[in-house]
Parts: C-alpha cells; structure tokens; sequence
C-alpha cells in the first residue's frame, strides 16, 4: 500500500520550507504505543519519505515487533507495553466495551496509559539527548497520541499531524461542521436529522470538555519543560501558552 501522491508532496511542501530540509531531511516519525494498523502506515510512509531521499526513523518502545529495514531505523526506549502487552491492552478494552462499559471510559484509560508512556520517554535524558543529538528536521505526529506534539518542542522542531483515522479531534485541525460531520463515538453518520445534529453537537461538547480538562492538562508537566527550553534558545511554546495551543501550532495538517 502506497501513500496517495497528493500527501507525499504536501509533506514535500513542508519539507521544502526548511532550508536544512531542501534536499535531504531527517524525519522523526512518532507512532501510536498501540494499533498496529497506525505503525503499519507509517512505516509505509517512512518507505516512501526514503525513496524520495529522506533519512526517517520511527520512535517505539524497547519490545515493539518492528521488523528491520533498509529504508528506516528505530530509535528505541523503554515504555509501558511491549507487542504482547499493547496486544492484550487492547483486547481487554474491547472487551469491556461490548461487556457494556461505557466506551468513553475506556477511551479515557487508553488516554491516560499514553500520558504515562509519555512520562516514561521525555523523562528518560539519555532518549532525549539522543534524540536532540540527532538534530532531526521534522516529526510526524499521530494525533491519536498527544506526546509528539510534547517531544517536537522539547527538540525544538517543526511537527506535522498526520492521521491514521479513528480519533482526529478538534483540536488538531478535524473538520467539524456539525450538521454533516458525526463527532467521534456519536454512532451518528453524515446523514443527520434535527434531533440527531442536536444531539452529535451535545456529544461534540462533552468531547472538547474532555479533551481541554481531563487529556491535555495530563501533558502540561511535559509542556512547561518545553517552555523552558524555548527560553534556552529552543524553539518551543511561548509565554502564555497552554497544551492546546501547541497542538494548534502544527506547520500542517493531513487528514
């Protein structure tokens, strides 16, 4: 499976903005601690970034199954799963689920495993100095998990949000037309009465509630040694800055 040919020149284009980058970049692809379908694209478009004469690694955990190639190396560190452990995570969350238990809740567990997974790799200084060392020119973001927005500005470089599909909320730049387009966990489609686009708006409300006070605020320890980088010379999040203006600041977007 190949990239369409109109996402590989956008993130040319944005390659291109960069003088470091008018060649030959070094890209940084940071992927889900889980779903193996997200690492699967990824490493597809890593493939892709390196035919096109880009140096791309992926950033996974110690025990991740990632086969070796030839087009991409792996930056490796210690997190919370392994392919087993994330495997058997994400069976039991489904199981729940048709069990009958609240499907945010389970969402929101998932969430808060990816805030300690990002605990374990911006708190680890030999990963990060490794990963400043490497002086890359870009990081690719999977909006289903917020810590590569923390880790470009710890290292101080341009990030592009790059969906898999399943949860591309508001606030990394999802279309959000309420009438024609379901939120996340509505069990709505684009063919929405009065009643059900009242009630996709309700649950587009309670998701940004959830997102703004219950998810980001996990990020903002991570977000104030991005600031205090950005005051050493780092190009990181500004005074007055909040978690949620980092995520608006994305140099692009790719649904």
């Amino acid at each position: 499976m190949h990239p369409p040919p109109s996402l590989l020149s956008l993130l040319l284009l944005l390659l291109s903005l960069y003088p470091s980058a008018c060649w030959s970049s070094r890209i940084i692809i940071v992927p889900p601690i889980m779903f193996e379908s997200h690492l699967y694209i990824f490493k597809t478009l890593a493939t892709e970034l390196h035919l096109q004469g880009h140096d791309t690694s992926l950033l996974v955990s110690e025990g991740r199954q990632v086969p070796p190639s030839p087009h991409y190396t792996l930056q490796r560190y210690p997190g919370i799963f392994n392919s087993s452990t994330a495997d058997s995570f994400l069976q039991s969350k489904v199981s729940n689920i048709f069990s009958g238990r609240l499907t945010a809740l389970e969402l929101f567990d998932i969430l808060d495993h990816y805030a300690r997974n990002c605990d374990a790799v911006v708190g680890n200084t030999d990963v990060m100095t490794q990963l400043k060392d490497a002086n890359f020119d870009l990081l690719l973001v999977d909006p289903n998990e917020m810590c590569g927005f923390v880790i470009a500005h710890i290292l101080g470089v341009p990030y592009a949000v790059f969906s898999t599909g399943l949860w591309y909320p508001a606030e990394v730049g999802a279309p959000a037309p309420l009438s024609y387009v379901p939120e996340f966990n509505s069990l709505l489609t684009d063919q929405m009465s009065l009643v059900q686009r009242i009630t996709n708006t309700a649950v587009y409300l309670v998701s940004r509630f959830g997102v703004q006070y219950l998810v980001l605020p996990k990020y903002e320890r991570h977000h104030e040694e991005a600031r205090r980088g950005a005051a050493g010379g780092h190009a990181g999040p500004g005074p007055g800055e909040q978690a949620v203006d980092v995520v608006y600041r994305s140099s692009l977007r790719v649904p």
